[in-house]
């Protein structure tokens, strides 16, 4: 079941131009404006609320990709049912909860961060195809995996970082 419908994949798509664009995940969120800005004094005032960056557009493409998230039976629905009660105020007056864009951006950060994940995964694979040879697949994305992953069966998409080994030669003197 896919959340992100075909126009707005390609607006985002539009929008980022390329993957390349954006070093980490966190610059994509701000570039969205859906990243976090926390204030802090350390002894009273403790509050955070969404960036002001970012362009108008996309901050309305990703709240419609998290409504629409969060109204099918997925895993983001299954983990705005257990934020709203946790991180929003309940009004018993109307009998509803208050604050629920806190787990708008929530789900909509956790959202931009897999596309940055899948996005960069399909540049890099495609970065070493050669020219004239037929490039793979896309990786696209898989609910069964993203439950593994809620089970604490994490598995990246990029494999495991060698560190390179350099290795030092000393002159013997003669």
């Amino acid at each position: 079941m896919q959340i992100i419908g075909p126009i707005q994949a390609a607006m985002i798509i539009a929008a980022i131009g390329t993957i390349a664009n954006f070093e980490r995940a966190s610059e994509l969120k701000s570039y969205f404006g859906w990243a976090p800005v926390v204030s802090q004094t350390g002894k009273t005032f403790d509050r955070a609320s969404l960036t002001r960056a970012g362009t108008c557009t996309m901050k309305q493409v990703m709240f419609l990709v998290v409504a629409n998230a969060v109204r099918r039976d997925t895993e983001w629905a299954k983990l705005y049912k257990r934020l709203v009660p946790l991180k929003s105020s309940y009004d018993k007056r109307t009998r509803t909860y208050k604050g629920i864009i806190k787990v708008f951006g929530r789900i909509a950060g956790q959202i931009i961060e897999m596309i940055y994940a899948l996005l960069k995964q399909d540049y890099e694979v495609l970065s070493k195809v050669l020219p004239g040879e037929k490039p793979p697949e896309a990786t696209l994305y898989d609910p069964a995996i993203h439950q593994s992953h809620w089970q604490g069966h994490y598995r990246p998409l990029k494999p495991p970082h060698k560190p390179e080994t350099t290795v030092l030669l000393s002159k013997q003197s003669s």
